[in-house]
């Protein structure tokens, strides 16, 4: 914004016009610059009744009364660096002096800091109260006592450490400016003027402390914790003395005091009692400790036994239940969501240990948030949904086993980051491309053709040599790909090549592999709905009732063959396919998959289906190419039953075309 502001300064230093290349020149930045920042000189000049009056040929220049023109001047004159003009950067200035100041702010004296009117600020005010409520915070406001923040001292912890991580850097600095740096420690500049932002305390004396107890830890954390860890400790020696609602008990604490995290957060509390003079209170030994069970980290262990001893832990703890082995919760959600995965997917990952050992260990501390409220940033979520739905859909799907045990779902962030260790499983475990290579030349050039075609691409399965009268008579089902020396013409795809392999033929392999790896199946949008197979008001006792009615249906419509339903009951015998809310989402095996559906039904009556009553029936006929599609549904569809109005408008439907029309715009929605 300093930026703005300075653009601001200048065409209100001049009456004429000013061009873009004038401004620029001025401020040395390049045109582009100029013109993209123009929109927010705009949004501010119109908080003062004036317009930026862009004129072809002449530039550009401020229009409006002349007391509103000394009315904005005097504001830039006072301001030296950025005045948060927008209501946005007003929520966050507002945010921020909440949060910093310990006593209540008076909203005269906001409006004064922030040249805007009272009103201005009771319309911000509303955009403070919407982001608090979504850490179970409440705006107070009280007759000539100001405006402050009230809520669980967790809360205030979590909602404080989340808006110093929205800010960005320019937002950060503004707040204070950081004038230290030391080039061996791990936290760099930005960091230090966050800590600085909530308290001026010498960090790298906590930061020796943090190291300690690594240390005795025997792991390390991850920067991200190591700094979260910083953060909570700031705030904590900030916070002596509030009347902040701890609400932690011997309750909370008892269960603690045997774990070695305890006794590592009761160092690091009587360490910085030592160092700093003060006497922090003995709830945050429970704070501290809660915050290093739910931090990411990297082991001292031998990485050789490490996961040799984890898989021992899995093997062995496979046939207990939650009651029989409560202590370790992460190892019975690994064997959970490994479940899910091979019922959606059909993947087999019983014997990929890496995949196992890395959930769990993703899982100890993600098990360990959950359980004491702790928020994780995740800023790579929405890349990674975009990148790996398949991955974050499953993820998205393990939120059942979370709700089954700690009675809430975990956030995106967490889905998030849980979706990467799936996306490395499902990349790992991909089944690879069947090619055929097809040569013109003589046997000796086919086999050398077929050896460097091995030695370059891994995930090809080459599974014959042949020539081109050959290929004919083959039958070519399961084949994937086609190499050829030359022209065959059948309906697969197909890459040709020269019989020596250059590097630009390579090339064009590399594009044409990825290119089957991520082809999404097209799905037909009339035919994936099809209204013979929606029913209102169904009447089934049971869902294996259910299950073979569906299924026999189709059957007859020859969408599926012979072992479909089987292979339904058989899933719906290892694990649930009930997801809450009334749910559940049967489906079976690829391979009986003739052609996709989807098939909804409404029961009159809600019918058990393993532990809960179901009323709502998504059945899939899915290949294994339409999965990432009918997961994305499937979220968007339990987004909609989890508002109430549209729930009710899902229910209201009497006419199925309506409702397909309905459930097709669920399904294509991007």
């Amino acid at each position: 914004m300093e930026r703005v502001n300075e653009i601001i300064n200048l065409l209100l230093s001049h009456n004429d016009y000013l061009t873009t290349n004038e401004i620029a020149e001025q401020l040395k930045v390049s045109n582009k610059t100029i013109r993209n920042e123009f929109d927010k000189v705009e949004e501010i000049l119109t908080q003062y009744n004036l317009i930026l009056d862009r004129k072809p040929g002449s530039g550009v220049s401020v229009i409006g009364d002349e007391l509103d023109i000394i009315s904005l001047k005097e504001v830039v004159k006072h301001i030296k660096s950025v005045v948060p003009y927008s209501s946005e950067e007003r929520k966050n200035y507002i945010l921020n002096r909440l949060f910093k100041d310990n006593s209540n702010l008076i909203i005269r004296q906001l409006a004064t800091e922030l040249y805007v009117s009272k009103s201005t600020i009771h319309k911000d005010l509303l955009l403070v109260e919407e982001w608090l409520n979504d850490f179970d915070l409440k705006l107070i406001k009280k007759t000539n006592s100001g405006i402050g923040i009230e809520g669980k001292e967790q809360n205030w912890r979590n909602a404080f450490i989340s808006l110093l991580s929205s800010l960005n850097d320019d937002e950060n600095k503004e707040i204070i400016e950081n004038d230290f740096t030391n080039i061996n420690s791990r936290l760099d500049h930005n960091v230090l003027v966050k800590l600085n932002s909530i308290n001026q305390l010498n960090y790298y004396i906590i930061e020796k402390i943090l190291l300690e107890a690594e240390e005795d830890l025997k792991y390390d954390f991850s920067d991200e914790a190591f700094i979260n860890l910083m953060i909570h400790i700031a705030l904590s020696i900030k916070r002596i003395g509030t009347k902040g609602n701890s609400y932690i008990t011997e309750n909370h604490i008892g269960p603690l005091r045997d774990k070695k995290e305890y006794e590592v957060a009761e160092s690091i509390v009587m360490k910085i009692n030592k160092y700093f003079k003060i006497e922090l209170p003995k709830y945050e030994i429970y704070y501290i400790t809660v915050h290093i069970l739910g931090s990411k980290q990297y082991s001292h262990l031998n990485k050789e036994s490490y996961p040799t001893q984890l898989d021992k832990e899995f093997s062995q703890n496979r046939v207990l239940n939650h009651e029989d082995y409560k202590e370790d919760l992460s190892v019975i959600i690994a064997n959970e969501i490994i479940d899910i995965i091979e019922g959606y997917l059909g993947i087999c990952l019983q014997e990929d240990k890496q995949f196992k050992n890395a959930l769990i260990i993703h899982l100890k501390p993600t098990v360990n948030r959950i359980k004491y409220g702790l928020t994780l940033r995740n800023p790579i979520t929405d890349d990674i949904e975009e990148n790996y739905p398949e991955a974050y859909g499953i993820a998205w799907l393990s939120n059942t086993i979370f709700k089954k045990y700690f009675g809430k779902v975990i956030s995106r962030e967490e889905i998030g980051y849980l979706a990467l260790h799936i996306a490395a499983a499902l990349e790992r475990n991909r089944k690879p491309l069947k090619v055929l290579v097809v040569c013109s030349s003589g046997i000796g050039t086919s086999q050398l053709l077929a050896l460097k075609l091995k030695r370059h691409f891994s995930d090809l399965q080459v599974l014959d040599v042949i020539s081109t009268l050959s290929i004919k008579k083959m039958n070519l089902e399961g084949v994937d790909l086609i190499i050829s020396t030359v022209y065959t013409g059948v309906r697969i795809p197909e890459v040709r090549i020269s019989p020596l392999l250059s590097e630009r033929d390579i090339r064009k392999l590399e594009i044409a592999i990825n290119s089957l790896k991520i082809k999404s199946s097209n799905l037909d949008r009339n035919s994936i709905i099809n209204e013979e197979f929606i029913e209102l008001n169904a009447e089934y006792n049971t869902k294996e009732e259910l299950i073979r009615s569906i299924c026999k249906k189709l059957k007859e419509a020859n969408y599926v063959s012979d072992g479909f339903e089987e292979s339904i009951l058989m899933r719906e015998e290892r694990f649930t396919t009930e997801v809450g809310s009334g749910v559940a989402v049967p489906h079976g095996a690829f391979d009986y998959v003739n052609t996709p559906i989807m098939i909804y039904i409404k029961l009159k009556e809600a019918i058990k289906w393993k532990e809960e009553l179901v009323d709502k029936v998504l059945l899939f006929c899915a290949r294994e190419k339409d999965t990432a599609k009918f997961i994305k549904f499937f979220r968007n569809f339990y987004n909609v039953i989890e508002t109430d109005d549209e729930k009710r408008k899902l229910e209201s439907f009497r006419d199925k075309r309506e409702l397909k029309n309905y459930l097709e715009d669920i399904f294509y929605d991007n």
